[in-house]
């Protein structure tokens, strides 16, 4: 009896495993680190998902019909700009770098530039205004002899001035509160005559 041979290639077979990887956070960013000894850049693949999963997986042959793989999903920190991840292979390690957003550096905590012809600009078109915070990160970062320190009074007077204004606001909404409650027991509360 003969046999009709299909043409069919056979299917590798597959090694699956699970690389380690580390994390490392730092104050402006965090790195996972994942250590792919004998895997080529072209072999690897990034993907950040709509739903803030970052996906990480590889494919290498390792014989005739034999391959390696493997696939990772992480779930990106909520803090972290998914816009700005990049990932960088480098000596059988690939290192995916997620920075965070930026946190409460607005114009305010900076000296501000008045021309004669213009007016200052108001409390809350500073916080909203993103260009000028990411210029504002841009200055302390590239400022290298700078301490912490002597940024602390500025930041301090900035939450101390952020503090003020949400209790004049509170202190508005309890008066508020009061004006309407004598006004209800007036109306409602006292007999006519």
């Amino acid at each position: 009896m003969e046999t009709k041979s299909t043409g069919a290639v056979p299917m590798p077979s597959y090694d699956d495993f699970e690389p380690f990887c580390t994390w490392r956070r730092e104050e402006g960013s965090e790195t996972l680190s994942v250590h792919l000894p004998e895997f080529k850049r072209d072999e690897l693949k990034v993907q950040i998902s709509n739903h803030g999963f970052l996906k990480i997986s590889g494919e290498r042959p390792t014989g005739a019909m034999k391959r390696s793989r493997f696939y990772r999903e992480f779930k990106i920190p909520t803090d972290c700009n998914s816009n700005e991840i990049h990932a960088k292979f480098m000596g059988g390690i690939l290192y995916i770098s997620m920075p965070k957003y930026a946190t409460s550096v607005t114009k305010e905590a900076q000296p501000a530039k008045v021309n004669q012809d213009s007016k200052p600009k108001t409390s809350q078109d500073q916080v909203t205004n993103k260009p000028a915070i990411t210029e504002a990160i841009k200055k302390i970062e590239s400022s290298k002899n700078v301490t912490n320190n002597e940024f602390q009074p500025q930041f301090s007077a900035l939450r101390l001035k952020r503090f003020a204004q949400m209790a004049m606001g509170l202190s508005m909404v309890v008066a508020m509160g009061s004006v309407l409650n004598a006004y209800f027991v007036y109306k409602y509360c006292v007999p006519s005559s």
